[in-house]
């Protein structure tokens, strides 16, 4: 998501500078501040504001146009959870909550559609049991009584639209509190045709704002020069919380979109959830794309435009281990690199690198890059560069404060290079760092940059979230010269 994060963000670094190496486009922004008092950045462009907008990826499709996906909604956790009642705890004489959740008006908390309630204690509370007063789906009276606590977390049996009283049978040692099981939240796309310096109005592909038909989070975006476009996201149920992985596919360069179906793949089937990360065209125009659940790392091969699927694993890890978000780039038909971020276990170094020679069959592990290493690597993504003599591979990535081995350039977004002769049989041939922005006023989730390589073939577009306060976040997008010594 991700809700890939799992921590709050704490209001930490200045904005710094960029460095030289930050090519300042021609298409200086008219306004410096967004709609929450950030500053852009010199030479930045914003994509999408309002609410929290994050979480971005972009491909190419016909005539030069970019297309981007991406989340926008309520910030995970900011709302859902304390939707009805904040965290809170009780006396003994108190026989009934305090209703005074973001949801809360005049003593009544109105849900902004019909949801499941999730109450969430501290420990067992086997004494104690609720009865929720307030009105259901279709806003006529609903009662729910002898709602348990013997469980941390509990779930209602039915939806309510608002809850006016919540009743409590039986002290609570603990405390508790209550939110909605599915806030509504879209995943959106926008185009542009000159490079980054205007962006499309936004298309819903996952409209849970307006419609209220649930959360829909986690996107991913594929292009074909022929003017196709695939968009996943995941998308939670507004009526049980069920989570599905679907898509939505267009054929005339993200004017129009086919209805939202099932993402249909075979193959190995992951265990859990499964997250698709990067999508990738191949020169004869397959499409390939990296996902990850749990424990495994996999990889998607379609030879329909998206349709249909075939999954390959290309790494299952320990308990211990969680390689999480893998970048991809497609260096011939059967000839890929992924680039995956280490999320946690005792492994050496932060970022980790795989190769496949017959097209995603199989996977070699060419162990850990020569990244510094440290904790903080998030969401690596890959970019072939065919400009030169030779073709190199753009690796960008998001480098994050951490509390434990520092990065040598803590809240920046970094480039590095190498060649793909190189990165076929070595880890470890990635040029130094180049800071090209740093995250912004709250860096802990701000990052998550996806990379495309422009057709005057000297300079790349990044897109990338950034946090503006605990709740808000836009994406921005900015142009980056490519180091001429790599164009020779």
């Amino acid at each position: 998501m991700s809700f890939r994060s799992k921590k709050w963000p704490n209001a930490a670094s200045r904005v710094a500078l960029f460095v030289a190496f930050l090519a300042l486009s021609s298409s200086a922004i008219a306004q410096s501040l967004t709609g929450y008092g950030a500053t852009l950045q010199p030479g930045e462009a914003i994509v999408s504001m309002g609410n929290y907008s994050h979480f971005p990826r972009s491909a190419q499709g016909a005539r030069g146009r970019i297309g981007v996906v991406y989340y926008h909604g309520l910030n995970h956790g900011s709302g859902n959870e304390e939707a009805v009642a904040r965290l809170q705890r009780t006396s003994e004489k108190d026989t009934q909550l305090t209703l005074n959740g973001g949801r809360v008006s005049d003593g009544i908390a109105r849900l902004r559609f019909p949801s499941q309630l999730i109450i969430r204690t501290e420990g067992e509370e086997s004494q104690a049991s609720l009865t929720i007063v307030g009105t259901g789906v279709d806003g006529s009276p609903l009662v729910e009584g002898d709602v348990s606590l013997r469980s941390k977390l509990i779930i209602t049996r039915n939806r309510f639209l608002s809850v006016s009283k919540i009743r409590l049978d039986g002290p609570l040692r603990g405390q508790i509190r209550i939110g909605v099981r599915v806030e509504p939240g879209n995943v959106e796309f926008r185009y542009t045709d000159d490079e980054g310096k205007t962006w499309s109005d936004p298309y819903p592909l996952g409209d849970g704002l307006s419609r209220g038909d649930g959360f829909h989070y986690a996107p991913s975006l594929g292009g074909l020069p022929d003017g196709t476009f695939v968009a996943t996201f995941l998308r939670s149920a507004a009526t049980d919380g069920r989570v599905e992985l679907v898509e939505r596919i267009s054929f005339d360069n993200g004017a129009t979109w086919a209805p939202t179906k099932a993402f249909n793949y075979s193959g190995a089937k992951p265990k859990t959830t499964l997250y698709i990360d990067h999508i990738q065209p191949t020169p004869l125009g397959r499409l390939v794309a990296t996902g990850y659940a749990g424990p495994d790392n996999w990889v998607f091969v379609s030879d329909d435009k998206g349709e249909t699927w075939y999954a390959h694993l290309i790494v299952s890890t320990d308990s211990k281990v969680d390689y999480n978000e893998m970048g991809l780039a497609v260096v011939s038909e059967s000839n890929w690199v992924g680039v995956a971020r280490v999320n946690s276990g005792a492994v050496p170094g932060s970022l980790r690198q795989f190769v496949t020679h017959d097209a995603g069959l199989s996977w070699r592990d060419l162990g850990p890059t020569n990244v510094d290493p440290a904790g903080g690597y998030v969401s690596p993504g890959l970019q072939v560069v065919r400009c030169g003599r030779q073709p190199v591979l753009a690796l960008a990535y998001m480098a994050r404060s951490a509390r434990f081995a520092q990065p040598p350039n803590p809240n920046s977004i970094v480039l590095r290079f190498a060649t793909v002769a190189s990165v076929m049989n070595t880890a470890r041939s990635w040029t130094p760092e180049q800071v090209i922005s740093t995250a912004g006023t709250f860096p802990v989730r701000s990052g998550y940059p996806t990379i495309e390589i422009l057709k005057d073939c000297k300079s790349g577009l990044i897109l990338m979230g950034r946090e503006t306060s605990f709740t808000t976040a836009d994406v921005v997008s900015f142009v980056f010269r490519l180091p001429t010594n790599w164009l020779e």
